[in-house]
């Protein structure tokens, strides 16, 4: 049900057909912003449409990521030049970026073609397991050092992420003086974590902490 090895993580990233993780309730209507890129327009914490990714552009250059971070640089109107280390190597990975409503649009080249990628901005959001109770698709849930992906599951009343057998994959939970939402997964024994949630759309991400996270997973909600 999980995989164990972090690496077949990366190479499942890369090679990741596109995945439709596009936020339902968060169609687009807004044009493209055609003013030259500042970082102030870069800033938050973003999620990479086409492969479940998680970026965060920081102030001074700085791109917090999962499942890797690195740097940034804008080099031109709307030219940024990212810096990450893949596989143990470090990467220049050139690319156009245009500001909309909902998030930016990255525009790279690949083998020769250009590639879009939508970015939706997340934003931070309160547990309300009752308002989001339902069918969900859990896309990824990385416990500890193993990796699941695609599972049909429900979220219940009580914060549980049941399989459809009735086990579960994962709970969040108030803490009892109601200033942060908690997690755990059966796979971490049951250790509980401070987490951070955020949404766009449908699409609820949570993570105890974005570099080297413990626990984190993405999870389509039923579209209500």
């Amino acid at each position: 049900m999980f995989v164990k090895s972090l690496s077949f993580l990366l190479a499942l990233l890369a090679f990741l057909p596109a995945a439709d993780l596009s936020p339902a309730a968060d169609e687009s209507t807004a044009e493209e912003s055609t003013a030259p890129l500042e970082e102030k327009d870069l800033l938050g914490l973003y999620l990479q449409a086409n492969t479940g990714t998680l970026l965060e552009f920081h102030a001074k250059g700085k791109l917090s990521g999962w499942p890797t971070g690195g740097s940034y640089k804008i080099v031109g109107p709307h030219r940024v030049e990212i810096t990450q280390m893949i596989a143990g190597k470090e990467e220049r990975l050139p690319v156009e970026i245009m500001v909309q409503k909902e998030g930016l649009i990255m525009v790279r080249n690949v083998n020769g073609e250009n590639e879009t990628v939508p970015l939706h901005r997340l934003q931070a959001v309160k547990f309300d397991a009752k308002a989001w109770q339902g069918d969900c698709m859990v896309h990824v849930l990385l416990s500890g050092p193993k990796l699941a992906t695609r599972r049909e599951a429900k979220l219940m009343e009580d914060g549980y992420i049941r399989t459809p057998e009735g086990g579960y994959w994962l709970r969040l939970l108030q803490d009892p003086e109601g200033k942060k939402t908690l997690g755990f997964s059966s796979n971490l024994e049951d250790q509980t974590l401070a987490v951070s949630l955020y949404k766009a759309g449908s699409l609820l991400v949570v993570f105890d902490q974005l570099e080297k996270p413990t626990l984190l997973s993405i999870i389509q909600l039923s579209v209500k």
